[in-house]
């Protein structure tokens, strides 16, 4: 078993149809699929048997235990070579197992591949892009600012993640931010520069509920916090000023400044680490440059 598609379903009723069929009309077929139904209170569980596919492999959870344990669950029980990530409500484009197969199996080096996605809403209707940097080096920098990849787009060597331990449990609602965090420190990731998703956007998402927003938005500080200071030493009251000021638009004239300072130390302090080449500089430089617009532009719409 070459692939393991590993979706957990948790009341997703409304889209789920269409997320199993689009991985089901896959152009590669070796593959097993794992639905793991979470604690589902919905049609969820009639909905995936009426799919009759020998692919399917249909695993009940009575209670609601949640993404982390689910996937580390799915993990465990996986028996391909390497995971594809699959969200409930989510279409993949026909070819994306077999491309981001190919590439692991051409790039023996890379231990993750994610891709781009297109932004659709609850009728299917394209209203936007997602492009995610696409090399090692422009991943591992914007990791010290926000989640570079798409995690319904990833797909990974099962025994790399096995080896790190998974999903970290802690890290609620940002766990794969976590996962790549911990991930770059020793593997490459990277991401293909090709639409190999249409991302759902609705009301019912994990990260559109506000008591999941609250605690996504801490998580996210506190790891970005640790990435931070593996370039950059910052305690955690500057670091929280620093990322208030990023994220919100109330910024101060000293704000605004000191915003531009830690970004270029942040800045000045990986190139220093990561020994890049001028053509790696060249292209960490343009993010950097992009960031300072960003901040820029919060300052004077404000």
């Amino acid at each position: 078993m070459k692939i393991t598609v590993l979706m957990p379903v948790y009341n997703g009723a409304n889209y789920i149809r269409e997320a199993i069929d689009s991985i089901l009309s896959q152009t590669f077929s070796d593959f097993e699929f794992l639905i793991i139904k979470d604690g589902s209170t919905d049609q969820s569980e009639s909905i995936i048997r009426s799919c009759r596919d020998d692919r399917i492999r249909l695993v009940h959870s009575e209670e609601n235990r949640g993404l982390i344990f689910t996937l580390n669950s799915g993990l465990a029980m996986a028996k391909g070579e390497y995971i594809a990530r699959m969200d409930q409500d989510d279409i993949s484009m026909p070819d994306r197992l077999q491309k981001q197969f190919n590439f692991l199996e051409e790039n023996s080096n890379i231990a993750l591949v994610g891709g781009w996605a297109e932004i659709i809403d609850t009728h299917g209707e394209k209203i936007g892009t997602y492009k995610m940097p696409v090399g090692y080096d422009e991943i591992k920098f914007e990791l010290l600012f926000r989640n570079p990849l798409i995690h319904g787009t990833i797909f990974f060597r099962k025994n790399i993640v096995a080896e790190l331990g998974g999903y970290n449990e802690n890290n609620e609602h940002a766990e794969d931010y976590g996962l790549y965090s911990t991930m770059i420190k020793d593997y490459q990731i990277v991401n293909l520069p090709e639409f190999l998703m249409k991302y759902r956007i609705h009301d019912h998402s994990i990260g559109q509920a506000p008591k999941t927003k609250s605690i996504q938005n801490e998580t996210v500080r506190k790891i970005m916090f640790h990435n931070i200071n593996l370039y950059l030493r910052i305690n955690w009251n500057n670091f929280t000023r620093y990322y208030d000021a990023a994220h919100t638009r109330n910024l101060t004239l000293r704000g605004f400044f000191k915003s531009l300072c830690t970004t270029r130390n942040i800045y000045k302090s990986f190139i220093k680490k990561e020994h890049l080449n001028k053509e790696q500089v060249k292209k960490i430089h343009r993010m950097y440059a992009t960031k300072n617009r960003t901040i820029m532009k919060a300052f004077f719409r404000r």
